[in-house]
């Protein structure tokens, strides 16, 4: 398994770089993903398989970038599971974009995704809610809304050093705008896709972390119904991301 601190995987962590594949020799990262520059480091075959198969790197166009797995296993990493924990209580504050576009602080619980429960099998034996694809668009989505509100947080002083766990952020002034805006771009244009009011259960569970309870007390809606709307909007997050075939979304109940 590749180290986390591998050059190829910190060169990933500067905005807009991408990792494409290099002949039959590997693979090697190039800024903003443009092919005409030098590539800044290179990779093998071999480590970017198990890179793969950790979870680290998504799919973006023709390359990777790294993912919201690499972020979490850089910070486990960095000050270990139990350390963070007991530090941190388990929670962090976060700033988050709203679907209007506004800014919003909230406190949510680190390390885990909110959807990890959903992917585990019911007590009962029942199936999991959601599917691999409906869980990597919510994880990809919640990636997006980190970078954007990220490299937002970190334009007011270039002097000091990244407040993120993983290390991640801009480096240069110039990276932040383009890399925050792009990413922001991504999010609003997937919660349009979802649609009007599934884009609301999506948001409240992806971003802001609620839990469905809450999001069927805010709505009205009878109790469980909050599920088939979570996965209903995640089945049409993983559609527009190219992750299920349009046939797969559902009339909407």
């Amino acid at each position: 398994m590749p180290a986390l601190g591998s050059r190829w995987l910190k060169r990933l962590t500067v905005p807009g770089a991408v990792l494409l594949p290099e002949g039959e020799q590997g693979y090697a990262v190039f800024p903003r993903g443009d092919r005409r520059r030098r590539p800044v480091a290179r990779t093998t075959a071999e480590q970017f398989r198990q890179a793969r198969a950790q979870g680290w790197l998504e799919a973006e166009g023709e390359g990777y970038r790294l993912s919201a797995g690499f972020d979490r296993a850089s910070a486990r990493h960095a000050g270990g599971d139990a350390g963070f924990l007991a530090q941190h209580g388990g929670f962090e504050t976060a700033e988050i974009i709203k679907p209007d576009g506004g800014f919003e602080t909230v406190r949510r619980r680190a390390e885990t995704s909110p959807l990890d429960r959903w992917c585990r099998p019911g007590q009962d034996g029942s199936a999991p809610l959601l599917d691999r694809a409906e869980y990597e668009a919510g994880e990809r989505l919640r990636a997006d809304h980190a970078r954007s509100t990220m490299s937002q947080r970190l334009t007011a002083d270039w002097t000091s050093p990244p407040r993120a766990r993983s290390g991640r952020g801009p480096s240069s002034p110039e990276d932040a705008p383009v890399s925050a805006l792009d990413a922001r771009a991504r999010v609003m244009d997937a919660l349009e896709a979802i649609g009007p009011g599934l884009d609301r259960v999506v948001f409240a569970v992806c971003i802001r972390e609620a839990g469905l309870g809450d999001v069927e007390r805010g709505e009205g809606w009878p109790k469980r119904s909050g599920k088939i709307a979570l996965k209903l909007g995640l089945t049409r997050l993983a559609v527009h991301y190219g992750m299920k075939p349009r046939q797969a979304v559902p009339a909407s109940p």
